[in-house]
Order: structure tokens, then sequence, then C-alpha cells
């Protein structure tokens, strides 16, 4: 992929941790296979901003946001946002409604992290962005057609054309879950 002067991308580093992180970056120049980046947040010793030329291989446009994720559970990988970058971390526990105690990966390093600085990972292949691990599973949408889907099996377990009752009792009891998690339709 080609990038544009003034393109936001997140660029790769090994730097800080094995596993690598993607800091936030603006294409200032360059062509083809290597670009000039101007990193955000970033400032050199002087106070001044910092600026490198950069392989393309190690450069993506930045990924688009996503619904913010209510659910995370011990053991998600997931990016969390420290010292201007994003880097893969392990949920240890969820520490009430705000924030997110988390391990990076390939280190021993736990911290604390606001929910607001958690994101699901995203993959770029292809010129695509491909979600990685977590998602929402049902968008407001998605929802009520599954919500419609679920009512055929329902209605016939009701008028004893599905004589299987284990069915008719999932099905009802999975609604419910939904049910208490989202939105009806």
């Amino acid at each position: 992929m080609r990038f544009k002067k003034g393109t936001k991308v997140e660029v790769l580093s090994k730097a800080e941790v094995p596993s690598g992180s993607w800091l936030c970056a603006e294409i200032i120049g360059g062509k083809g296979h290597r670009y000039t980046v101007m990193y955000e947040g970033f400032r050199g010793a002087m106070d001044e901003e910092i600026v490198e030329l950069v392989s393309r291989k190690l450069i993506r446009p930045c990924p688009p946001a996503l619904e913010l994720v209510e659910n995370w559970t011990p053991g998600d990988i997931v990016e969390v946002y420290q010292n201007f970058s994003w880097k893969m971390a392990t949920v240890l526990k969820v520490l009430g409604k705000k924030y997110i105690s988390v391990r990076l990966l390939g280190s021993s390093v736990e911290f604390q992290v606001s929910k607001f600085d958690i994101r699901v990972r995203q993959s770029w292949q292809d010129d695509k962005w491909f979600v990685v691990g977590k998602v929402l599973l049902f968008s407001h949408e998605s929802f009520c057609f599954f919500n419609f889907l679920l009512q055929i099996p329902i209605a016939l377990a009701s008028t004893n054309l599905v004589a299987d009752h284990m069915l008719s009792w999932f099905l009802l009891s999975f609604w419910n879950f939904l049910d208490s998690m989202y939105s009806v339709c």
C-alpha cells in the first residue's frame, strides 16, 4: 500500500517489548518502499519532534475504531495504549467498571489500564483489516436479525412440532441471556 503525505499511520517498533508495539505517526515524505514519518507524542532530548525513515513493511494505516468492548475477561489478548504506543497484553483481572489489570506479552510488566486505553487487536493483511480475538458478538442490526431467527424454533417448539424440550429450554435460556445483555428490538 502506498501512503500520501499527511496520512496518519501506525509504525511497528520492536524497541520496547519483544512482541512489538504500534506507534502513531504521520507520513511527511517518501514513496515506494521507504517513508519519512513524524511520531506523535514523542519528543527528543531537545524537545524536538522525532522523525525517522521507515520501511513500508513496518507501516500500516490506523485501524478503524470499533465499539468499546465492555466484557473483557482474564486471558483475553488485547492492545493497550502505554507510553505513546499500542502494545499487546493479556487481561489479568477486571477491576470494576473503569480499570483492567494487564501484563504485556513477552514481559513480566503488569499494570492497570483504563478501559478507554484498551482496544481489540486488529491485523492489516492484503489491504484489509481483520479483527483478532474478542469482538462484539452483535451489533444492534445483527441482534435484531438473530432475535428473529430465534423466534422460529421457539414458535415450532411451542406448537409441539419440535418435541425436544431441551432445545426449547436451551433457546429460551439463551434468549434470556442475550436479552439481559442487549436491548430488545
